[in-house]
């Protein structure tokens, strides 16, 4: 645990599943909103320097260069690609939200490990499905805890069962790379070391963790759904 320079943040607790729900959201649609105005800012920055461009072109009398029109197309499809995948994941979240309104659904990004600890547990279970190390949507229900994808066809990856879950705590940890990231460590049987994950939103193609307080509010919701 140390490699990680693990730290609690705050206490789990548990509320009924409503309000639960709604502080999830509420720090979901918190993170969002500023994301969403900073994007938007860099959208319009960008859209006023192509103008700008073509404002002077045209009062300059230059013939049209090619070169200009070409680079402004690929800025185009790189704003588009850069925004498509976070698109794709909150839509996938939300039609997650609507087939089980009774789950907690969100993003959630592991941390990679210096020891293959999920691997080894995907062993035990003789499961061979490919988790990628990039946002992935969990689902929370009676069950547990399962992993999805999140493409036009969403499928299960693996499900860790509540028997096989200890403790869930809110927690700043350290990556391997020793960035500073807000999240939980999930104590998975019979995996030595807890697993480090960061929880995230996506909406209008922007993509992001939660804050502190997000993070809180997400394990209170998983510890009030294990509680039901």
């Amino acid at each position: 645990m140390s490699a990680h320079d693990i730290r609690l943040l705050d206490r789990p607790r548990t509320f009924p599943i409503g309000s639960a729900r709604a502080r999830v959201a509420a720090a979901q649609a918190r993170r969002a909103a500023r994301s969403t105005k900073i994007a938007s800012l860099t959208i319009a920055a960008v859209v006023l320097v192509v103008a700008a461009g073509v404002s002077v072109l045209a009062v300059s009398g230059q013939p049209w260069n090619p070169s200009f029109t070409l680079a402004s197309i690929g800025l185009g499809f790189l704003l588009l690609g850069l925004g498509g995948a976070p698109l794709l994941r909150g839509m996938a979240v939300s039609r997650m939200q609507r087939s089980r309104p009774e789950a907690l659904v969100f993003l959630a990004l592991r941390e990679l490990t210096a020891a293959p600890h999920l691997e080894t547990y995907q062993y035990r279970k003789d499961n061979t499905e490919n988790i990628p190390d990039s946002w992935v949507m969990s689902v929370v229900d009676d069950r547990g805890i399962s992993v999805w994808s999140t493409g036009v066809r969403p499928k299960e990856l693996i499900l860790i069962q509540w028997s096989e879950i200890g403790e869930v705590s809110a927690v700043s940890f350290s990556s391997l790379g020793g960035r500073q990231r807000i999240g939980a460590a999930l104590d998975v049987r019979p995996i030595p070391q807890p697993l480090l994950v960061s929880f995230g939103f996506a909406a209008l193609g922007v993509e992001g963790t939660v804050d502190q307080d997000g993070a809180v509010a997400v394990v209170d919701a998983i510890n009030s759904m294990r509680a039901t």
